[in-house]
């Protein structure tokens, strides 16, 4: 009802967009109550939204720290996708249901004479309290890209499912643990296909759908690479092999084992993985003998 009620108030367009952030997670951290929510929603950087419904009347006010809503005051996407999470768990629930002709608005408007309508001003054929052309086109890409990236977290590997094999010629070379990042789908018949490398960007390992994968690439993408030693890696570069050494060692090998996808690799193909697992066991020496 409260969707429904307030939904004339803002465009199609900014109610699209709050739906993409809410579906995908936007909406980090909500609290409140009856009167009032407050809500963190991450676009390009985390904004805060204040929702507020006014006591005995059907009029609600919103506030967000991004700079559409600061240079607009107009409803932005952040506040829709606040407001359904609030209405989704119940909050601001009021007097009740909210009845048709509520008023929604947004609880700040740039005075005559601020900062940046006076800017405004100062650009022929500007607006009065609205920013330059493109100022606006750059502020709507820059968020449409951290939307498209919420709304279609990792799609390539959003079919099937990541696989970390340790390199055991490698590992036994003495110079650590060698992990290799692969990727596998399931045939129609059930089967998986062949794991195959796959190059990761460490934005891609932020939005991948299992979390028990975005903890253990965010400490993998910190590790070093088998193939520069004594070089500088350059952060944020893709790639799929790790070489694991002490304290990472130790907290990475058995993230692994827990997920249910580590394997040992011999000669480096399918027939070559052995699984293994965690256990709440005593440790084991393991002794690997390979033809």
């Amino acid at each position: 009802m409260l969707i429904k009620a307030l939904a004339p108030h803002v465009s199609s367009r900014t109610r699209a967009r709050g739906l993409d952030y809410f579906r995908s997670g936007g909406v980090i951290e909500i609290a409140g109550g009856e009167w009032t929510a407050h809500a963190v929603v991450r676009g390009t950087r985390d904004y805060r939204v204040d929702l507020l419904r006014e006591s005995g009347t059907d009029r609600f006010t919103a506030s967000c720290e991004c700079p559409y809503y600061a240079d607009r005051a107009e409803i932005c996407k952040h506040i829709w996708a606040a407001l359904l999470e609030a209405e989704a768990r119940g909050l601001l629930a009021g007097d009740g249901p909210v009845l048709p002709g509520a008023v929604f608005e947004p609880e700040y408007r740039p005075p005559p004479g601020s900062a940046r309508q006076s800017a405004a001003l100062l650009i022929p054929g500007a607006k009065p309290g609205r920013p330059p052309a493109w100022e606006r086109f750059l502020s709507e890409l820059q968020e449409d890209v951290a939307s498209a990236e919420r709304a279609l977290p990792a799609p390539r590997f959003s079919n099937g499912e990541i696989v970390y094999a340790i390199s055991v010629r490698e590992t036994l070379a003495g110079r650590g643990t060698v992990v290799n990042v692969l990727f596998r789908q399931r045939r129609k018949n059930g089967a998986w296909t062949k794991p195959k490398a796959v190059n990761m960007t460490p934005a891609e390992a932020e939005h991948l759908a299992d979390a028990a994968d975005r903890d253990i690439l965010s400490l993998l993408m910190g590790a070093g690479s088998p193939w520069s030693y004594g070089t500088t890696y350059e952060a944020g570069y893709p790639r799929s092999r790790y070489v694991l050494n002490g304290p990472l060692e130790d907290r990475v090998l058995p993230m692994i084992a827990r997920s249910g996808c580590g394997y040992l690799d011999r000669i480096g193909d399918e027939h070559g993985l052995f699984p293994f697992t965690a256990d709440d066991g005593p440790p084991a020496v393991v002794t690997l003998r390979w033809p």
